[in-house]
């Protein structure tokens, strides 16, 4: 299947067990994740071959992080070593009224300290088609910004498929900042997922309206905002999940897909997650399942945005960063809407 590249932070990931809160906890689950690590590795699950670049710390816990990536199955030949550490993250897992909460340790890490020569874009690109990434690691520091401008041109030029996830975080930069940055990426991208803040905040459209809620909860308002963007920054594809969220360890999950040549917008169907596990990567899966189908048939994006609301809802169910849902099982979560038969 196709060769699709990622490139950003790969984190260690500690989280609060039973639901505990950060004041509770007396002990922390560890996993590995980071929003193009997670959307690198349910590509992998579902079949494609994918190649994640990041920069990780030359010591047993870089160790630790490069072997998860290996035995999901996601091509780490490109991942530099060195620096001082791998950024972390902690996770307050929430239930019912109490939402999540995170809190970041990740200045100083390897790739936000990485420079553009660390990396061989001659290999990172060799027989690649498709170039995913996200605001995130932008969002990390100056050099993470200039590293992840210099990967979006050099995949520009190479004439691959650009989809960008603005995954903008509050507590990594401002909207100032990143409205600074984002524009210039995005217009040298093909496929863009965004929510109304990052459409109206970062990127310039809805006429600048303070009330973001407003668009969130009004179609057609929303539509026009999608349709704003595609034209403004001469996008194929634009892409917004659909979430109600009733409470914390409950959602309604679907999304929308704008195809900007036809000007039809196309609804996936609901999902009504009753009982979250993990809510966090929701989004990520919801990326990977797009881009299966689109890097495949750039025109299937009916299949396409069916594909990822499947699949982030499926990740709902899965403890951890990323999705290990297979296009099997996607395929079948569309097939019958779900309902949780034992499958023997």
């Amino acid at each position: 299947m196709t060769n699709i590249i990622t490139m950003g932070e790969l984190l260690l990931r500690l989280s609060t067990k039973h639901y505990n809160t950060f004041g509770q906890a007396s002990e922390f689950q560890a996993n590995y994740g980071g929003g193009e690590a997670n959307v690198a590795i349910s590509l992998a699950q579902m079949g494609h071959k994918v190649k994640y670049v990041t920069k990780l710390p030359d010591n047993p816990i870089g160790d630790c992080a490069l072997n998860e990536l290996y035995k999901m199955h996601v091509n780490t030949e490109c991942i530099v070593r060195g620096g001082e550490r791998i950024g972390t993250y902690y996770l307050e897992t929430g239930s019912s009224v109490r939402p999540s909460r995170v809190v970041y340790d990740r200045k100083h890490s390897s790739i936000s300290e990485a420079d553009i020569d660390d990396f061989d874009f001659d290999k990172i690109f060799e027989g690649g088609t498709w170039f995913h990434f996200s605001g995130i690691t932008a969002g990390i520091s100056e050099k993470g910004r200039l590293l992840t401008r210099a990967f979006v041109k050099e995949a520009k030029l190479r004439g691959l498929k650009i989809s960008a996830d603005i995954n903008y975080r509050g507590k990594l930069w401002t909207m100032e900042e990143a409205s600074h940055v984002m524009p210039e990426l995005v217009s040298m991208s093909d496929v863009v997922f965004a929510g109304p803040v990052d459409c109206i905040k970062i990127l310039g459209c809805g006429a600048g309206t303070d009330d973001v809620y407003k668009y969130m909860s009004d179609k057609a308002l929303g539509e026009a905002v999608l349709r704003e963007l595609a034209e403004k920054y001469e996008l194929s594809y634009v892409i917004n999940s659909q979430r109600e969220s009733i409470s914390a360890t409950h959602n309604i999950i679907g999304a929308r897909i704008l195809d900007a040549k036809s000007g039809n917008m196309h609804y996936s169907a609901k999902y009504d997650v009753d009982s979250i596990v993990d809510r966090v990567g929701g989004g990520d899966a919801l990326a990977a399942g797009v881009i299966s189908v689109l890097a495949e048939d750039f025109t299937d994006y009916k299949g396409a945005i069916e594909s990822g609301s499947a699949a982030s809802a499926i990740k709902h169910t899965i403890n951890g960063d990323y999705n290990v849902a297979t296009r099997e099982s996607i395929d079948e979560l569309i097939k019958t809407g779900g309902g949780g038969i034992i499958r023997r």
